[in-house]
């Protein structure tokens, strides 16, 4: 499962990389498409705006719907000299 934050990168990610897209789910307002990336079958979805919506969305993705893995992709905010814009960085833990 992907959970993307900008409703841009989520459109171009099920027009650019997914095959054989279908909308299964339009709860809340929020798109979810499953299809094939790679020869593996994966849903992509948005989560609304901020770290509440996400933790809604997370809880009963693993409480309800038995997914066993979570990537998020979208922007994070932070301070450090080394860091450049635009810079992709990958992190365990986030603190708001």
């Amino acid at each position: 499962m992907w959970l993307v934050s900008y409703w841009s990168k989520f459109f171009s990610f099920v027009k650019n990389f997914l095959e054989n897209a279908r909308l299964v789910n339009n709860v809340r307002g929020i798109q979810g498409y499953t299809g094939t990336y790679k020869g593996k079958e994966i849903t992509v979805m948005g989560h609304g705006m901020g770290i509440p919506s996400v933790g809604i969305y997370v809880h009963e993705l693993f409480k309800f719907y038995d997914v066993e893995c979570i990537i998020r992709i979208g922007s994070c905010g932070g301070y450090v000299e080394s860091l450049n814009l635009k810079d992709i960085i990958v992190v365990n833990e986030g603190y708001s």
